[in-house]
C-alpha cells in the first residue's frame, strides 16, 4: 500500500511516517495542500491521509481541488478539531468524497485499520 500523507506539523508527520513504515506500508509525506498536490500528479497512491487544519491550501481546499482530478484514492482526513465542529466536518468531509475521518489523537493499529479499509472497502 502506498500513502499520501499531508501533515503540516512536521513531528507529527515524523511519527506517521515512521510507523506507517514500520507496518510495511510505503508513504510520502507532504507539508501542506500545494506540495501534495504536486506529488499527486505523479500517481501511484492507494489512499490519502490529510490534516484538515493547514496553513496555506487547507485540508478543504485541498479536498476540493483532489475531487476535480480524476482517478482519486480514497482519502481519510484526520484533524484535532478547531476549525468547525465535527458534524459540520463530517458533512463537509462526505460531500467531499471522504471515506472516513479520525479525531487526533488516534492509536496506530486505528490508523493502520482505517487506510487499510480505506484501499480494500
Amino acid at each position: 500500500m502506498r500513502v499520501l500523507v499531508v501533515e503540516d506539523d512536521s513531528a507529527f508527520s515524523r511519527l506517521l511516517v515512521v510507523a506507517l513504515t514500520q507496518r510495511g506500508i510505503e508513504v510520502l509525506a507532504c507539508s501542506d495542500g500545494a506540495e501534495a498536490l504536486q506529488k499527486l500528479s505523479a500517481g501511484g497512491f492507494d489512499v490519502i491521509l490529510t490534516d484538515i487544519n493547514m496553513p496555506g491550501v487547507d485540508g478543504i481546499d485541498f479536498l476540493r481541488r483532489v475531487r476535480k482530478r480524476e482517478d482519486v484514492p480514497p482519502i481519510v482526513t484526520m484533524t484535532g478539531g478547531g476549525m468547525m465542529d465535527v458534524e459540520t466536518l463530517d458533512e463537509l468531509a462526505t460531500a467531499l468524497g471522504v471515506v472516513e475521518t479520525l479525531q487526533k489523537p488516534f492509536g496506530l493499529d486505528d490508523l493502520e485499520a482505517t487506510l487499510r479499509r480505506a484501499v480494500h472497502g
